[in-house]
């Protein structure tokens, strides 16, 4: 009997079913993926805002000095004020204020009593005695997951959550 030398290697058939198990991982994975880094991106935006909100109250009381957060939810830019500022030094301000981050794709607050603002310039205040005004600010992203920013009125740092909290929760 003759000795036929040992060949290793794959067959074809076990090729196709690795390459379409591949596949088909892949084709489950990657959808997944762009909606997770989606959520990444609107989760970033959210702890810039809020960090923004933390240095607001703590700036206000350490200067002893009323600021303002004013978000144009038209023109998508924010900016920031205070009350020691020049007429002139709070026109320069809203003309050089910055853009709301790409991953937000809509952006709402809601005040305590119930008014919410979706189409001009909402105000966000941060008095010198610690406090500010509570409120919601609702940022949704272009596959529609949500995040809310909840400022509370008193020296507590913001959080946020998942998905929409209003007034009522």
């Amino acid at each position: 009997m003759t000795d036929w030398p040992s060949i290793t290697g794959f067959t074809l058939l076990e090729m196709m079913v690795v390459l379409s198990l591949i596949g088909l991982t892949l084709v489950f994975a990657i959808p997944r993926f762009q909606i997770n880094h989606a959520v990444s991106e609107l989760d970033q935006s959210a702890q810039k805002f809020s960090a923004i909100i933390r240095f607001l109250k703590e700036v206000a009381v350490t200067a002893q000095a009323d600021h303002t957060l004013y978000i144009d939810l038209e023109r998508r830019h924010y900016w920031v004020v205070h009350e020691a500022m020049t007429a002139e030094a709070v026109r320069d301000a809203a003309v050089h204020s910055k853009p709301i981050p790409d991953a937000i794709d809509g952006i709402r607050v809601t005040y305590a009593d119930k008014t919410t603002v979706t189409t001009g310039i909402a105000l966000l205040q941060f008095f010198k005695q610690g406090y500010s005004n509570m409120a919601w600010i609702h940022l949704t992203d272009k596959h529609s997951a949500q995040i809310t920013i909840l400022l509370p009125p008193f020296m507590g740092a913001p959080r946020y959550v998942q998905d929409s909290v209003g007034v009522e929760n």
